[in-house]
């Protein structure tokens, strides 16, 4: 038989008709398959319970009242002036037809009270801001509940802005009896209405 054998430089076509190719060409024969390669996909880490974040939520509204305290202190303790009144039943109004001398707190009590009842809300702001939006994502009461605050598309930092925001957001879940932070009881993705808004989640630490 005669013939030249092929050059090792170049292998050898395919055989015709067998769509396979040519020798030496393959994939490395020390790298393993590609349906063996392990899955680097996303998991996302397990929501918080309603359980969890009630408790968590009644810690830092303890806190959050304590807040109140100097506006309430003023309000009920401050200066006071006398003026008519009118006591009917135990219900005390102020308008035609008085037949009672009342206490109530002077317009510079009313003022000092009014002003300190807006540091709280802003003390309360910072509170959730700075902790929700931190680098932990807990307040005192996630922190006691093992649960924390958390970017729902990276599970990162939420930042302090988006955690003020979250703070003020709560006000509108505690709307049509607290109906906003039900929600997370049927929402696939447990969210309550202050969660959806600045794309938060609230997961396990």
């Amino acid at each position: 038989m005669g013939g030249t054998p092929p050059d090792p430089g170049h292998p050898s076509p395919s055989p015709p008709g067998t769509g396979l190719p040519p020798p030496g060409t393959g994939p490395d024969p020390g790298q393993p398959p590609l349906d063996a390669l392990p899955d680097y996909g996303y998991a996302p880490r397990e929501r918080a319970g309603f359980g969890a974040r009630l408790g968590a939520f009644l810690v830092d509204a303890v806190i959050a009242a304590l807040l109140l305290v100097p506006a309430m202190a003023v309000l009920y303790s401050g200066p006071t002036r006398t003026t008519t009144c009118r006591v009917e039943n135990g219900n005390v109004t102020f308008g035609d037809e008085p037949n009672a001398l009342c206490k109530v707190p002077t317009t510079g009590a009313w003022v000092a009270s009014i002003l300190l009842l807006i540091a709280a809300i802003l003390a309360a702001a910072a509170y959730f801001g700075l902790l929700e939006g931190g680098r932990t994502g807990q307040t005192v009461g996630k922190r006691a509940l093992g649960i924390r605050v958390v970017d729902i598309d990276t599970e990162g930092e939420l930042g302090v802005r988006r955690g003020v925001g979250r703070y003020f957001a709560r006000w509108l879940s505690a709307l049509v009896c607290g109906v906003g932070y039900l929600w997370m009881l049927w929402d696939p993705q447990k969210q309550c209405w202050h969660d959806k808004i600045v794309r938060s989640a609230v997961v396990r630490a």
